[in-house]
């Protein structure tokens, strides 16, 4: 079975309920041993389940 990965892009991490959806669909797809790079603003991995397969890719910094 190969891996499949997964790009979101959440600019806004803020607490509500689009919020806590996100990070229950994260953790359901990270216990399926799905790749995620999760771009956002204030994302921390606390929120997550702990895992080799998550990437938080902060956006405080200016890409080039």
């Amino acid at each position: 079975m190969f891996k499949k990965e997964i790009v979101i892009f959440y600019p806004s991490f803020e607490n509500g309920g689009a919020t806590e959806n996100l990070i229950n669909i994260i953790n359901f797809l990270l216990k399926k041993n799905f790749k995620i790079n999760l771009l956002s603003h204030s994302a921390k991995k606390k929120y997550f389940v702990k895992s080799k397969n998550l990437k938080v890719i902060s956006l405080r910094k200016k890409f080039p």
